[in-house]
């Protein structure tokens, strides 16, 4: 069986699961339920759905009408030990092309180049305007597609823009009245004002960002989450009040929705006594009750991936015993971070990071770089301010950090790219500060998404340098996950481009991109494709004006006015 097969690939331990005897659902497979199958376009062979996937799963499970399954999107291997039979779900086995609804998430713009092999795998003509029967319909969301499904449109018949749960229990509804595929489409347009129908949309026409009123019950408790069993995540809110203008997690939606107090305490609750829970928002930092929810949890932790420094709470992180603590600054200096709206303060960062050194081994500081007003006083600024803090480490704890022999020994170990150890140091544990710098990207429907991609390989180099610099003196510093401009240019590309890309998207997949190991080989077929294409990539990744035809303006957000206000501040301020 499939699943069988799946479970031997070697990349399975951390994501895939399956575990059907573990899923309740009353309904099976057939003619009397509206069979829906979520289909996982992660890299090939794996189980990854997003938050807001295993939401939608659980909701779907629970409605007397509908029977829910999972897909999975199969590698070459798999493709040839099944002699190319069509993508089957995991659950009943049945093909996906025989479900009434499929369903994909796209939370990450490269995923986008899965969905072409998904649909020929699965014996579904491609374009949705060859799909003629109202069955299998296929629907996608997700806060990739959200901001701008142009790309990728004519692959599906239905795009949710914004939250997913109402708009689908919809289609669900309209799917029931058994109408032929046109009459649907025309029932789901009329029905839902984030529906975007690609074969219906006229022009001038705007659909709506979807904001749920009520987020409280697609709250997920303990063993609601299929792809990650062993997932504590709690949802306290959608969307963020800092609206900083490089994101546009502040700018999709009119106000963040928190959900209420007693439905995350009573979800909290479900969880062993000893567990410690993950509350999850786009910003954890800014839910405001985390005081009222501790006192009811008993022994029950609550730890967040991120926290942001201006709301660092550091009584509760020492309770909680972490080893490591995650940063944002957002900005090699206090000018980038005035500009780009952070809203924190060099002082801030400092007394953060002093308290931290006496609290943890590791110490993340996520950076975006490669901004296009960054200057040098910039950069000088950030080696400064990177010079004074570990030296203040190394006077805070002593003896958690490595001498300047030591540093320098395993500094050249390091660049030799040598496996080592700290033993005999007398050090098994020391504080090591690791950056993770991002190239900035503008976003959509941000203050900056008119801005090009700045200068990524000179900010690289001097990042490059001020480390080597510091690791020499003061010890053990590392960059984590830093992006090429090539794979930072193709994702612009997809962010901001139109119907045209659809095309070198198809030509990646003929290109046999998709059966190799890893995005980096897939951009680095997309930019073959893009150069005999002939298309200027320029369009897509250099400063467009203000008059710039965006091939997203018919999607309307919730804070527009805001928006355009922040536009003008930006720049009046370089």
């Amino acid at each position: 069986m499939i699943h069988d097969l799946l479970k031997t690939d070697k990349r399975k331990s951390y994501h895939y699961c399956y575990r059907p005897s573990e899923i309740e659902q009353e309904q099976v497979f057939g003619n009397d339920v509206i069979n829906f199958v979520l289909c996982s376009i992660a890299p090939q062979n794996v189980l990854q759905f997003s938050l807001g996937s295993d939401i939608i799963f659980n909701m779907l499970r629970k409605m007397d009408n509908v029977y829910v399954d999972m897909g999975v999107l199969y590698n070459k291997e798999l493709i040839t030990k099944t002699n190319h039979a069509a993508i089957r779900a995991l659950y009943s086995q049945e093909r996906i092309k025989d479900f009434d609804i499929i369903g994909i998430s796209l939370y990450f713009v490269g995923s986008y180049f899965n969905i072409i092999p998904l649909l020929y795998y699965s014996k579904i003509p491609l374009l949705a305007r060859d799909r003629k029967n109202t069955r299998p319909l296929v629907i996608a969301g997700g806060g990739a597609i959200s901001t701008n499904p142009e790309p990728i449109a004519e692959l599906f018949d239905v795009i949710i823009i914004g939250d997913g749960e109402e708009p689908t229990k919809k289609i669900i509804e309209i799917i029931n009245l058994n109408l032929n595929k046109t009459e649907t489409l025309l029932e789901i347009k009329n029905s839902c004002k984030c529906a975007y129908i690609p074969q219906l949309k006229k022009h001038n026409e705007y659909i709506y960002y979807n904001n749920e009123k009520d987020i409280g019950k697609y709250i997920l408790s303990n063993n609601d989450f299929v792809s990650k069993p062993n997932n504590k995540v709690i949802e306290i809110m959608r969307g963020c009040y800092y609206k900083c203008n490089f994101c546009n997690l502040g700018y999709m939606r009119s106000e963040p929705k928190e959900n209420k107090i007693n439905d995350i305490i009573n979800a909290i609750k479900t969880y062993p006594d000893d567990a410690t829970i993950y509350p999850f928002a786009p910003d954890e930092s800014s839910f405001k009750h985390y005081d009222e929810i501790i006192n009811q949890i008993g022994t029950r932790k609550l730890t967040r991936y991120n926290q942001r420094i201006n709301t660092y709470n550091m009584v509760e992180r020492t309770s909680l015993n972490d080893y490591r603590i995650v940063f944002g600054i957002d900005g090699i200096s206090q000018r980038i971070r005035n500009i780009v709206k952070k809203q924190i303060t060099t002082d801030q960062i400092n007394r953060a990071l002093e308290f931290s050194y006496t609290q943890f081994d590791l110490i993340k500081l996520n950076l975006i770089i490669a901004y296009p007003f960054e200057t040098e006083d910039d950069w000088d600024e950030f080696e400064t301010w990177l010079d004074k803090t570990l030296e203040t480490r190394r006077k805070t704890s002593p003896n958690k950090t490595l001498s300047q022999d030591e540093a320098l020994f395993y500094h050249k170990k390091a660049v030799k790219k040598e496996k080592f150890k700290l033993d005999g140091t007398g050090k098994d544990k020391f504080i090591m500060i690791q950056l993770a710098p991002t190239p900035f990207q503008p976003e959509p429907h941000t203050p900056m998404e008119n801005f090009g991609l700045g200068n990524i390989e000179y900010a690289t180099n001097r990042l490059l340098n001020i480390k080597n610099k510091m690791i020499k003196k003061y010890g053990m510093i590392k960059i984590y996950g830093l992006n090429s401009r090539k794979s930072m240019e193709t994702t612009s590309i997809l962010k901001y481009g139109g119907k045209e890309i659809l095309n070198i998207l198809y030509n990646v997949f003929k290109s046999g991109a998709y059966n190799s190991n890893g995005l980096s080989s897939i951009y680095r077929a997309f930019y073959n494709v893009l150069n005999r294409s002939k298309t200027n990539k320029n369009n897509y990744i250099c400063k467009k004006d203000n008059n710039y035809n965006k091939p997203f303006k018919f999607i309307i957000t919730g804070n527009e006015e805001l928006k355009e206000k922040r536009k003008k501040e930006i720049e009046m301020y370089i």
